[in-house]
């Protein structure tokens, strides 16, 4: 049986991470006893950190207090100590965040390397940890450096474990954008801060601890909110924010005069998976066709879970024929993608039928398009599945007289209805766009 390049990457980065951390914790048992009191304070502190994770504010990214516990005990106990608080805390957090082995191990393993990569950097300008003075200037550059690499290191080996598992590149993933690496850095500065107060006094470096509870507070409103507009299972964004988001986009586009696709999608016969595979499958193939879909279109386009196994998306800027031959090249990237399950040696494949409608600024109507959009998608199903019909087209007026349709085919509830709930104007600021 092969070994998954995922599984073997997973592997070698608890290994590394294991002996690394081994061979400190059993070279520095003496000054590890020396410092247990402060050990047990970080460790408790890194824990509350993890247990207490601000999730959400970036699809793949979460944070945390944990990194001024690991950074001050870097800098004042060595990089043995820094990991030994690494381990306990992740020990700690595990039954609360239920992650399975691999992954708690991983993430201890990817975090005693980053503390190595830093170690080394100060080593290679002749700074040995732990820090035993205030810090000169000469070993300003060669502290800044190596927490650059900590935050650097960590970030890389997060992204390639999701470039291994789900396909997406670090771009997509966003694990490189500038706003989680300077967060992670500024907590890392903060332990750096309060090991500098120490060397003054002890207590000064709990001031360190100050503008944590100011910025944990900034940082869960906005992941909150973020929380409320996407769908848990999938990742993308749900009913309500779609419904909120199209009803901005099209005030803009009457105003401006610009055209604006909305597609509308459906799986095909999940049903049939879910009653010969289980809805474990059935939930697995939901999540691995939304990667899909979110990889496949821009920033400012809005792809949701409208409910079940249907989807909505939102193309601004996009005309008929850009919008089809979009839809056109994701359908055959579903419908050639292989599902492996877990216990099926055969993967499986499925497949999207969609329906798009176009129009003009001038000609809008929200529940219009969205109504020429269900038809588009009842006749692909009707047709035979597994096909993107425009509305308007000669193929859809073939097959509206196939099927004795028209224009006034029943439409569907309001969207307020279809998702259960009144349409705020949350979320709708942050992609308007003049």
């Amino acid at each position: 049986m092969l070994i998954s390049k995922p599984r073997i990457y997973i592997g070698l980065v608890v290994l590394f991470g294991a002996v690394f951390l081994g061979t400190y914790i059993f070279v520095d048992r003496a000054a590890i006893l020396n410092q247990l009191g402060l050990l047990i304070f970080l460790c408790v502190l890194g824990s509350i950190g993890l247990i207490f994770n601000v999730y959400g504010l970036t699809e793949h990214s979460h944070f945390n207090i944990s990194f001024l516990a690991y950074s001050f005990a870097l800098f004042h106990l060595g990089v043995g100590e820094a990991g030994l608080v690494v381990l306990v805390s992740h020990l700690v957090e595990w039954p609360f965040g239920k992650y399975k082995f691999q992954v708690q191990a991983f993430n201890i393993g990817q975090y005693v390397l980053s503390l190595q990569a830093s170690a080394v950097v100060l080593a290679l300008f002749g700074q040995r940890l732990p820090l035993v003075e205030p810090i000169s200037l000469r070993l300003t550059l060669a502290i800044t450096l190596s927490l650059i690499v900590f935050v650097f290191t960590n970030h890389v080996l997060v992204g390639t474990v999701i470039r291994l598992t789900s396909g997406e590149s670090f771009k997509e993933s966003g694990i490189l954008s500038g706003f989680p690496l300077m967060l992670d850095f500024t907590f890392l500065t903060l332990g750096l801060i309060a090991v500098m107060l120490w060397f003054v006094n002890p207590l000064l470096s709990f001031l360190a601890l100050v503008p944590v509870y100011l910025m944990y507070s900034t940082l869960r409103v906005p992941a909150l909110e973020r929380a409320s507009e996407v769908d848990q299972k999938t990742g993308l964004f749900n009913a309500a924010f779609f419904a909120s988001a199209m009803q901005a986009e099209i005030s803009r586009a009457k105003r401006f005069h610009h055209p604006i696709s909305i597609v509308m999608a459906d799986m095909d016969l999940l049903r049939n998976i879910n009653n010969s595979y289980g809805h474990l499958a059935g939930d697995q193939v939901l999540i691995e066709v939304s990667g899909i879909l979110k990889k496949n279109f821009r920033e400012y386009d809005v792809v949701a879970r409208f409910g079940g196994e249907e989807f909505s998306i939102m193309m601004p800027e996009t005309d008929a024929a850009a919008a089809h031959e979009r839809i056109e090249n994701v359908r055959k990237q579903i419908e050639e993608h292989e599902i492996v399950l877990k216990n099926y040696p055969e993967p499986i494949h499925v497949s999207l039928s969609f329906g798009v409608a176009s129009k003009h600024g001038d000609e809008l109507v929200a529940m219009d398009i969205i109504h020429h959009a269900d038809i588009a998608l009842y006749l692909a199903k009707l047709s035979g599945r597994n096909r993107t019909i425009l509305h308007g087209s000669e193929e859809y007026d073939s097959l509206v007289k196939e099927f004795a349709l028209s224009d006034s085919f029943p439409k569907p509830a309001s969207i307020e209805e279809r998702i259960g709930k009144p349409i705020a104007d949350r979320g709708t600021k942050a992609r308007h766009r003049n």
